[in-house]
């Protein structure tokens, strides 16, 4: 008897962090444009159907060129999409899509907001 799960989702969920490890190992190993320097993958989100993937990174050098990277990322998207079907042999490969990953930024900003609300409340009588 053949049971299939009613959360397709599960397999998308398990496929990311092997998705993961193998794009960081192809920026590192086998990525020669020196346009993505200095990347790092925070994440990634795979889509339930597995047909597409969003890597999201971070800069380690915050004065880098955020709009060169993405391009150089871009570029090479064709040749890691066809690393990953080499190296995780799925029937399927999703295309892969990059996102600049916000929430360090975004997380600043909030700490900065809640050290001016304590500034406030400890110069207010």
């Amino acid at each position: 008897m053949v049971t299939h799960s009613t959360k397709p989702w599960k397999r998308a969920q398990r496929v990311g962090p092997a998705l993961r490890s193998v794009v960081c190992e192809f920026l590192l190993r086998h990525l020669k444009d020196p346009r993505v320097g200095g990347v790092e993958v925070t994440g990634v989100d795979v889509s339930p159907d597995l047909r597409n993937a969003v890597i999201h990174y971070l800069l380690r050098d915050r004065d880098s060129d955020r709009d060169q990277i993405q391009s150089g990322l871009e570029s090479a998207a064709p040749a890691m999409q066809k690393f990953v079907g080499e190296t995780l042999r799925l029937r399927r490969v999703p295309k892969i899509k990059f996102q600049f990953d916000t929430s360090v930024e975004e997380a600043e900003r909030i700490d900065a907001l809640l050290d001016d609300m304590r500034e406030e409340e400890e110069d207010s009588p």
